[in-house]
């Protein structure tokens, strides 16, 4: 076919187009759908936030009420972080992404989550109500303890009642002052009825007891900063923060291949216009 006469020209020129046309539709469906995968990854990272959020509501819930509905709902939320967090991996592995930043958040999903369980497990054993643990246990000594022989005694129940009343005020404000004076009256108690028919079981049971309560509420971190409580706190601000570390190693890529989009079309477009020309 010669190509000097205006009908082949005008062939030629539609050809290039539809050449044209069809290498900028191919293009943009490439790049879309790799856009759409990236995206896609950046809700499930939404979505894991916003997991990470309701975690921190169940665990500051568990910690004000002692209900173990919390945990468990705190469970089932780490659950499907965890399940979102899988589905970065390929993503990662696709684009050559430090695949560190996942793991290092797996590590710490799972520091925070063991050491979240090891708090419930340790108010359990302090007590979930007054009725359980520890604090129960104590309750149910000081009734034995109120009834038995050494309430006939009104200087032994004086102290006890003392005792009693630092127990209380411990229990609210762990403070060690309160500590140290239950330390102190059990002490003295037992040393008084040490050869004393008036000592038994009971009394021994209680002062070990209240060391226990004492030990507990110790390991379980007096202040927001110490103990378990010191060491849990940590391990979620550092959840927090390697996630938006992944959210960050994420968020380059997409603007690059929204860039590379936009290079792609336009140079399509320039070389079709460039040839239609000459």
């Amino acid at each position: 076919m010669k190509f000097d006469s205006i009908k082949s020209r005008l062939v030629l020129m539609t050809l290039i187009c539809v050449i044209g046309m069809a290498m900028l539709v191919i293009s943009q469906h490439y790049f879309t759908q790799r856009l759409i995968g990236l995206n896609q990854q950046r809700d499930a990272l939404l979505r894991m936030g916003q997991d990470l959020l309701q975690m921190r509501r169940h665990e500051k819930d568990f910690l004000l009420r002692h209900g173990t509905d919390y945990f468990d709902k705190f469970l089932q939320q780490s659950y499907l972080f965890k399940g979102r967090l899988t589905t970065l991996v390929p993503m990662f592995n696709e684009y050559r992404l430090p695949v560190a930043h996942v793991e290092s958040l797996s590590a710490s999903m799972e520091a925070y989550s063991g050491v979240f369980q090891q708090v419930v497990s340790l108010q359990e054993r302090i007590g979930l109500t007054q009725n359980d643990g520890l604090r129960g246990r104590i309750s149910e000594l000081e009734k034995v303890l109120n009834e038995g022989a050494l309430s006939q005694d009104p200087l032994s129940r004086e102290l006890l009642t003392n005792i009693q009343l630092a127990t209380r005020n411990y229990q609210i404000t762990q403070e060690g002052y309160y500590a140290k004076l239950m330390n102190e009256m059990t002490e003295r108690l037992v040393a008084d009825y040490r050869n004393s028919s008036a000592l038994d079981e009971s009394l021994i049971q209680y002062r070990e007891a209240l060391l226990q309560l004492v030990d507990a509420f110790t390991t379980f971190g007096v202040t927001h900063n110490e103990g378990l409580r010191g060491e849990f706190r940590q391990s979620a601000h550092n959840v927090e923060t390697q996630l938006k570390g992944v959210d960050t190693a994420l968020k380059p890529m997409i603007e690059q291949q929204e860039g590379q989009v936009r290079i792609y079309s336009l140079s399509i477009a320039a070389l079709t216009s460039i040839v239609l020309i000459l």
